[in-house]
């Protein structure tokens, strides 16, 4: 026996008269993707990553409160925008082209790194792992792009000091290598002085 379930809201027209919304589905079903939706919603508040929806001309639709906090940008800002008209010290260009490429050819691009400075801190450089993919609709029509945000700061500036610590001991070795076959050279050339020297000391003692 299948059992009926009942949703009544009141809706607002833009003239503020007021009206009575029911909705009628079936019990389990109606359970079923309202338990979905809480728990999306969930994923979507507690998740480290931060996530957002851009439609098919690559402008914020959704966005969630890591990502607002990661930029310094709050989520009402970023809506009907695209991420050059909010993120202008990103590089914002290339991340558009990449939207664009992931939503005409459906490949998704996971940990693409973005180097750059935003309204959260905007006196250093900071680090992501962007992933890019296609949002399509059972029916296969493309409805946008979804990006994934993971803050690898820590994780760019420990390769930035290890690059620069290799760097500087390649330096402390090819200056070692120089000085060494300059003082080789040095004595190479010295060396028949020092035998002449010695001869005609010997002649003169004779």
């Amino acid at each position: 026996m299948r059992l009926p379930e009942f949703r009544n809201m009141r809706l607002q027209d833009v003239l503020g008269v007021y009206y009575a919304l029911g909705l009628c589905s079936e019990r389990e079903t109606l359970f079923r993707l309202e338990g979905n939706a809480a728990l999306a919603t969930k994923v979507a508040e507690q998740s480290p990553i931060g996530p957002a929806v851009l439609d098919r001309e690559v402008r914020y639709v959704a966005v969630n409160a890591v990502l607002a906090d990661m930029d310094g940008i709050p989520a009402e800002q970023r809506l009907d925008h695209k991420p050059g008209e909010v993120l202008p010290r990103v590089d914002a260009e290339q991340e558009e082209a990449l939207l664009r490429q992931v939503r005409d050819s459906g490949v998704p691009i996971l940990d693409q790194e973005v180097v750059g400075r935003t309204p959260a801190d905007p006196g250093a450089d900071h680090a992501w792992s962007l992933s890019m993919s296609r949002l399509e609709a059972s029916s296969g029509e493309v409805l946008g792009v979804t990006i994934s945000l993971i803050d690898i700061t820590d994780r760019y500036l420990t390769a930035l000091q290890a690059e620069e610590s290799r760097h500087r001991l390649a330096l402390v070795a090819d200056a070692s290598v120089r000085i060494g076959t300059t003082l080789a050279l040095e004595q190479t050339a010295r060396a028949p002085e020092r035998r002449r020297g010695g001869g005609d000391r010997k002649e003169l003692n004779s």
